[in-house]
């Protein structure tokens, strides 16, 4: 937040015009606040180097939304520090090979940023 905040001001005050706009300086927030929560994101996952706990869920059902892209949802059963139901998203390929009270395996990692992260695969 902070650095999207630096980012911000220093783009705003190298353009007078700019400045004379604030929607746009406003916009502009908004967009590097968002970039950072990616970055973010993805850091605590690509540095994470802790071994993953994996657990074991029901698949209760499943169903996509769709639009200009189709988006994937399981909905599994209890798992690990999960006490109760939960739609997860998962990719077309573990989707089309999975059914209804099938079961599939989440691996749980703590995070380089300790903020835990998980992905859903088939079981092996």
């Amino acid at each position: 937040m902070i650095g999207a905040l630096a980012i911000t001001f220093l783009i705003a005050n190298s353009d007078r015009g700019l400045r004379e706009r604030r929607w746009s300086v406003l916009l502009i927030l908004l967009l590097f606040i968002e970039y950072a929560h990616g970055t973010i994101t993805q850091a605590d996952a690509l540095l994470d180097k802790s071994q993953p706990k994996t657990f074991e869920a029901t698949v209760l059902s499943k169903h996509f939304s769709g639009g200009k892209t189709t988006t994937r949802y399981l909905q599994v059963g209890p798992w690990g520090p999960q006490p109760e139901a939960k739609e997860v998203r998962v990719s077309r390929s573990l989707y089309n090979s999975i059914f209804r009270n099938g079961i599939v395996c989440i691996h749980l990692s703590d995070g380089a940023l300790d903020v835990p992260w998980y992905y859903v695969s088939v079981c092996r």
